[in-house]
């Protein structure tokens, strides 16, 4: 039998799927802008800004598989969760970096 806090829990995590599918969807259609529009300006910081919806969308993923199936209780996969977004937000600084030390040499 579930208890009233599991059920409430189990109740958040299926509403915070939802709001991360959704959120999904939209950082795809603003990447996708992002670059369109970056990729025709030239823009390093466009491009930037399109590249954080990736990872956002990225953050997303990761807690759609964190709150879907036996994992919505399990504390290792909140632990496992927390490291892989915090990772994900690493990715998108040597891009920056680089290409601002190319833009500023050229």
């Amino acid at each position: 039998m579930t208890t009233v806090p599991e059920a409430a829990w189990i109740k958040d995590a299926r509403i915070v799927r939802l709001l991360s599918w959704f959120s999904l969807a939209w950082m795809v259609l603003e990447g996708a802008l992002g670059l369109l529009a970056g990729g025709t300006a030239g823009s390093v910081s466009l491009i930037g800004w399109a590249l954080s919806s990736a990872v956002e969308g990225l953050a997303s993923i990761i807690v759609i598989w964190r709150f879907t199936g036996s994992r919505t209780m399990s504390e290792t996969a909140e632990g496992r969760a927390q490291k892989a977004v915090a990772i994900s937000f690493w990715l998108l600084a040597p891009y920056i970096g680089i290409q601002s030390i190319i833009d500023l040499a050229t």
